[in-house]
């Protein structure tokens, strides 16, 4: 996942107040494991994580921190469109993308952008307001498939 840089806000901010994000998570439910969904990575609720930041060669881009979108529906729509390739995937029948509210600290460092994304083959390109910090807390899982 990477976030596009605004023109306007290439520098970092550091967060006045702890900020309210979303992120779109991968739940085993065999294991009952949380991953990232680009990366991999397992990550606990209740837990803070950290990140360095790294950009692409000309600075347009984040391309390594921790990614999170700015609006709950923006997260529950990637969800939906994750949900839908894995339930046709028998390789992915255990695991299913979750929603989970996260806070950026009140002191971190964060950026603003946006994360652009294809839901299907020959559609136009969701580009969602988005943030990538240095530091981010997995607080509760919000939206989550229900198992039959």
């Amino acid at each position: 996942m990477c976030l596009d840089l605004n023109p306007n806000q290439r520098q970092s901010k550091i967060a006045e107040d702890d900020i309210i994000c979303y992120k779109v998570l991968d739940k085993n439910y065999v294991h009952d494991k949380l991953t990232t969904i680009f990366k991999r990575s397992v990550v606990n609720i209740g837990k803070l994580y950290t990140s360095e930041f790294t950009f692409n060669h000309d600075s347009t881009s984040v391309q390594m921190g921790l990614h999170s979108f700015v609006h709950e529906d923006d997260a529950k729509k990637l969800m939906e469109y994750v949900n839908r390739y894995k339930s046709n995937n028998e390789h992915e029948l255990n695991k299913f993308a979750v929603v989970v509210k996260c806070i950026i600290p009140k002191g971190s460092s964060y950026y603003e952008g946006n994360f652009e994304y294809y839901t299907d083959l020959g559609r136009e390109a969701q580009n969602v307001d988005s943030y990538a910090s240095n530091v981010l807390i997995y607080n509760e899982i919000i939206h989550e498939r229900i198992q039959l």
